[in-house]
């Protein structure tokens, strides 16, 4: 999977109570996945960008290839500084 960021900025996702940060969107060659948390579960979660929804990404492989790439870019540590105590959730549908 060949992976690059297509938006790196965080910021509050619209219309969710302040409740969701977005930490950056990347894409693969046809597909977009969104990075962000749940301030109120403490959960971080990597969802497919389809139209007009976020999809769950069943293949674990997948999901693993996502999450390192955005480990090794820096976009999960820039937000992890000053918080702790938030999970990695594979979201089951």
């Amino acid at each position: 999977m060949r992976l690059s960021v297509e938006d790196p900025n965080i910021y509050t996702l619209p219309n969710t109570d302040n409740r969701f940060t977005h930490l950056a969107t990347v894409r693969d060659r046809i597909r977009s996945f969104m990075v962000f948390v749940d301030d109120m579960e403490h959960k971080l979660y990597i969802e497919e960008i389809t139209t007009g929804d976020l999809k769950t990404i069943d293949d674990d492989t997948e999901f693993d290839d996502l999450f390192k790439f955005c480990e090794n870019k820096g976009l999960l540590q820039r937000w992890q500084r000053g918080h702790t105590n938030y999970l990695v959730e594979k979201s089951e549908d």
